[in-house]
């Protein structure tokens, strides 16, 4: 599997999981409370009561804690207007959440943990739309994605399982268009795709310090390279559709040209000097 098809693979985790939905939903409006007692015999020096307030010295409600319309335990914080600001709340799965609210009651950030045990921070906007969002999978990979005011993912870091970082940036259609990484083994890479999110250009620094350029055709063949060696020396190589070098144009470290044809079983057909 491709690195940028596993990147994306954990992008869809993250949506499908709908870890930024679960965090917090409004559960401002209490239950209904009964006239009536609790069941059963109270217990020494316990309170019991499905909802508690706490009001200021004008008589105002500035929090209060109770059962939500859906039965999930929630503390609200008030302002001044009687407006909720933040609320912490434990859902019927057993997920905890905390949500902080702007003055019109827009949600301003969510902190949770759904029911696998993966934490989650969501960011939103003026409108309430989710902007930003960090969550650490089930496996411990963290990811960040950040979204557009529409509402789609523009670009993504996540740390994949063999401790490589990824960056990736989409267009506007959801493709990824470019990726950025550091291999396992040090090497950085950068990777661009066209509007298809098929890889076309690569760019990276190889583990013996040489850069390389590699350029591709729409069904994803190598069919160009360009690299400039370790002593000095610089190769460019020309593939056809199956991958095999066709031409090969280099320079040796003394400034020697050099020119190479092969046929299609990668014989040297012509050569020069």
């Amino acid at each position: 599997m491709k690195r940028t098809d596993l990147f994306t693979k954990i992008l869809l985790i993250i949506i499908a999981a709908g870890l930024w939905g679960l965090i917090l939903r409004p559960v401002f409006a209490p239950k209904e409370v009964s006239a009536a007692g609790a069941a059963g015999a109270p217990a020494a020096k316990v309170l019991r009561a499905e909802r508690f307030e706490v009001v200021d010295p004008q008589g105002k409600v500035c929090a209060w804690l109770g059962v939500g319309a859906d039965g999930s335990p929630v503390l609200s914080l008030l302002d001044e207007k009687g407006s909720p600001r933040a609320a912490l709340v434990v859902l019927s799965d057993g997920s905890p959440g905390l949500s902080l609210y702007d003055k019109d009651g827009k949600a301003g950030g969510r902190l949770g943990v759904d029911a696998d045990g993966r934490p989650a921070l969501s960011l939103h906007d003026k409108d309430g739309e989710i902007r930003a969002a960090l969550t650490v999978l089930s496996d411990g990979r963290p990811a960040l994605s950040l979204r557009d005011k529409d509402g789609k993912m523009r670009a993504g870091l996540a740390v994949l399982s063999d401790g490589s970082p990824w960056l990736s940036l989409l267009d506007k259609d959801g493709k990824t268009r470019a990726g950025l990484t550091v291999l396992s083994d040090g090497s950085p890479a950068l990777i661009l795709h066209d509007k298809d999110g098929k890889e076309r250009a690569g760019l990276t620094v190889l583990s013996d310090g040489s850069p390389a350029l590699s350029l591709r055709d729409k069904d994803g063949n190598t069919r160009a390279v360009l690299r400039l060696l370790p002593d000095g020396s610089s190769a460019l190589g020309l593939r056809d559709k199956d991958g095999k070098v066709r031409a090969e144009l280099g320079l040796l470290p003394d400034g020697s040209p050099g020119l190479g044809l092969r046929d299609k079983d990668g014989n040297v057909i012509w050569s020069a000097p």
